[in-house]
Parts: C-alpha cells; structure tokens; sequence
C-alpha cells in the first residue's frame, strides 16, 4: 500500500507568526521593550548597594559606642547592642543576596571568571578544604548551594 500524498501535496498550516507582518513587527517590538525593561531594575540594586553601606556604618557606630562605653553598660545593654549588631549584620547579608540574586536573575548574568578567588576567598582550584575535625568539604559544593539559595544559582 503506497501513501497517496507525495511532498509536494501536503497541506501546509500558515503560521501565527508569519500570517501578519505588521502585528508581529509590533509584537517583537513590544517584547523587546520589556526585555530591556530589566535594567529599570539596575539602579534600585545600586541602592541597595548604598543602603548597604549605610549599614555597614551604623554597624560601625554602635560597634564603636560599645567599645568606648563598655565600663558603664550594663550586661543586658550589652546583650542588646551584641543583639543589634547581630541584627544589622542579618539585613547586610539579606541585601547581598537580594542584590546579587535578583541582579543575576533579572538583569544580567554576573561575569565572576576573571576574579583570581572564588567567592570563600580561596584561589581557584583549592576546591577542598578541611574543617576542625579534619574531615574534607566542598567549597565549591557550599559555594553552589548558597547561590542556590540567594537564587542565583545557574
């Protein structure tokens, strides 16, 4: 039994795109209008960068007031000022994540391959280390997993 439809007669679907010339000029124009509207998002990560800095000083302030003052506080003062340092360094990491993630995921691919260490501050290449009980861990595998995390991940 041969198949009666040869090549040259099969029946052909137009297709969405090519159908209307002048809306899919307008369509590609439009969807690259919203794909270069990520970079609206590249100077509120620069101020988060700025705000970051401002609480790198605030951190600094208070770590200073308590070492000036450290005679006369009390000790639950100084657990609340620990308390506060704490907390100042928990929104400065949140920052760091939420710049360099949402960066990374919205705006462009971080170009990181002409840095001479990797994000632990180890050279590239010593990707195992050991801990205090001498068992070996992956750096690389801990540096993947937080930007996992941080939702930077590739």
């Amino acid at each position: 039994m041969s198949d009666s439809r040869s090549p040259n007669t099969q029946e052909t679907v137009p297709s969405p795109k090519t159908s209307h010339p002048a809306s899919n000029q307008v369509e590609a124009f439009f969807e690259s209008i919203i794909f270069a509207s990520r970079w609206i998002q590249a100077p509120l990560y620069a101020g988060l960068i700025v705000a970051e800095l401002l609480y790198a000083y605030k951190f600094l302030h208070e770590l200073w007031e308590m070492v000036t003052h450290i005679n006369k506080m009390e000790e639950t003062v100084f657990m609340l000022g620990v308390l506060g340092l704490i907390d100042v360094t928990m929104v400065a990491n949140l920052l760091t994540m939420v710049v360099i993630g949402g960066y990374a995921t919205f705006v462009s691919k971080l170009d990181l391959e002409h840095h001479q260490t990797d994000l632990t501050g180890s050279p590239r290449g010593s990707r195992h280390d050991q801990d205090q009980t001498g068992r070996f861990f992956d750096r690389h595998f801990q540096y993947s997993l937080a930007q996992r995390v941080c939702g930077c991940g590739q």
